[in-house]
């Protein structure tokens, strides 16, 4: 088990990239050359479709990167000139200029309901000013509501959807493996097979949910990983301290036992003297006579 964690990437799926570090293949490239293309052209109304954590507000933030010379953030106060108590709502939204005209760009417009998104087409079309285009990046749940507003508004008002598109299983992995660079991951790649199919099928190829889905699995090896690690060093220090123990008791019992205390020869020489006294002292004091018996 290779140990995966760094300070550095301890959670890399969930970190804020810079624009031009998001992840790109030609699907995508396409997709945002026509959704740029499509800016300011014919379309009265144009609808960028992405299902929830498909990326639409992603896009949002790199086409006013694209643009931004040219444009306004502003707040967009929907209501009825003639009746300004029924809606008082505001909306963040941005104001594109160009040469022919006025465009309205606003995230999540599924959130209009019938009334304001009526609101806001009628005064783009009916504007005194140069036509105007609007543009919404929502959910495809806006299709229900616009249907019946679109009734309402002259036919020559051209609709274009473009649909955001979503990853498919080998697109999947190099999206993982590209959020990985981006936060300089160094390493053996921690997810297997298994485990980009199993990200695949639950998060149907949209990034948000494949950001949501790899930064649980790498989380989870993660911690595993520490844990290995933690277990390793708790062992190493448990077979230390207990090796230390049965030396000490273990040395302690071999001083005891007899015979194995060295004995040490004596360097002392003893004076002529010395040696006659001991001789002395150890002379049998028995006589060489025998006894007579009694």
């Amino acid at each position: 088990m290779d140990v995966i964690y760094s300070e550095n990437y301890s959670d890399p799926f969930s970190i804020k990239i810079q624009l031009t570090q998001l992840y790109s293949n030609p699907l995508i490239d396409q997709f945002y050359s026509i959704l740029l293309n499509s800016i300011g052209g014919k379309d009265f109304l144009i609808l960028v479709i992405g299902e929830f954590q498909s990326g639409k507000t992603t896009f949002l933030s790199k086409l006013i990167s694209q643009i931004e010379q040219n444009v306004k953030p502003c707040q967009l106060k929907i209501r009825e000139s003639d009746n300004p108590a029924a809606n008082n709502n505001h909306y963040p939204a941005f104001f594109y200029k160009t040469e022919h005209n006025q465009v309205i760009i606003l995230d999540d417009g599924h959130n209009l309901n019938s009334q304001e998104l009526s609101i806001i087409l009628k005064h783009a079309w009916d504007s005194s000013k140069k036509t105007r285009q609007v543009v919404l990046f929502c959910e495809s749940k806006i299709n229900t509501t616009i249907s019946s507003v679109l009734k309402k508004m002259p036919k020559k008002a051209s609709v274009n959807k473009l649909y955001i598109p979503s990853f498919d299983k080998e697109q999947t992995e190099l999206y993982i493996k590209h959020y990985l660079e981006v936060v300089n991951f160094s390493g053996k790649f921690p997810f297997s097979e298994k485990n980009i199919k199993n990200i695949f099928e639950k998060s149907k190829g949209l990034p948000g949910k494949i950001n949501h889905e790899a930064h649980k699995i790498f989380l989870d090896k993660n911690s595993f990983a520490l844990n290995t690690k933690q277990f390793k060093f708790n062992l190493s220090v448990i077979f230390v301290i207990t090796t230390f123990i049965f030396f000490i008791i273990g040395g302690f019992d071999i001083i005891k036992k007899p015979g194995l205390i060295p004995m040490l020869r004596s360097n002392v020489v003893l004076s002529e003297r010395s040696h006659k006294t001991i001789a002395k002292k150890n002379q049998i004091l028995i006589s060489a006579r025998p006894k007579t018996p009694f």
